[in-house]
């Protein structure tokens, strides 16, 4: 065995795949931008309207994301035009009302609870069904 040779069984992966091979980073990642959007949306609480918000937050992501995605978009774009109305519902409300509403919530209590009731959305929306160790 040589020093240029792979030391583990794993299959090799493309280097750019790295980050995708990397679940608890992401899922890190994924918390700490959810905690800094509620962080963010009390800070500008009072000083920036809710929709104001909530439509600057998702234009500038909108912005960042479309390049990376742009060529997906085309490939698949026949699928997407076939179900563009119920993309457009559940925009509006899984993304624009929801935001809109803790934005708006934020205005009137702390960062810290919107986010306690944020991490147990999955418990409220499926009774029955929860499957984290706090719901039993």
């Amino acid at each position: 065995m040589s020093a240029s040779e792979p030391t583990s069984n794993a299959p090799d992966a493309p280097a750019g795949n790295w980050i995708a091979n990397q679940p608890y980073l992401l899922l890190s990642i994924t918390t700490m931008c959810w905690a800094g959007n509620a962080v963010v949306g009390r800070l500008a609480a009072g000083h920036i309207a809710p929709v104001t918000l909530s439509f600057l937050r998702w234009s500038l992501a909108f912005i960042i994301v479309l390049p990376f995605a742009w060529k997906h978009l085309a490939r698949d774009w026949g699928a997407i035009r076939s179900r563009l109305g119920l993309m457009i519902v559940l925009s509006i409300t899984g993304i624009g009302a929801f935001n809109t509403l803790q934005y708006w919530a934020l205005e009137h209590t702390q960062a810290l609870n919107t986010l306690l009731l944020q991490s147990g959305g999955r418990c409220s929306s499926r009774p029955g069904r929860c499957c984290c160790s706090a719901c039993g």
